[in-house]
């Protein structure tokens, strides 16, 4: 993986960090999307 892509894989990380400490509710559908577990540690199991 090229620079461009670390630097944007991180800077995706940090955008999804702050979405969940600023809008918990909307990051919350997002970690569904993306991932069965809330990485917050409440489970979203269906």
């Amino acid at each position: 993986m090229d620079r461009a892509g670390v630097v944007r894989a991180a800077d995706f990380r940090l955008q999804s960090f702050l979405v969940h400490i600023l809008y918990p509710e909307l990051h919350q559908t997002h970690a569904e999307r993306n991932q069965p577990v809330n990485p917050a540690g409440t489970s979203t199991t269906s």
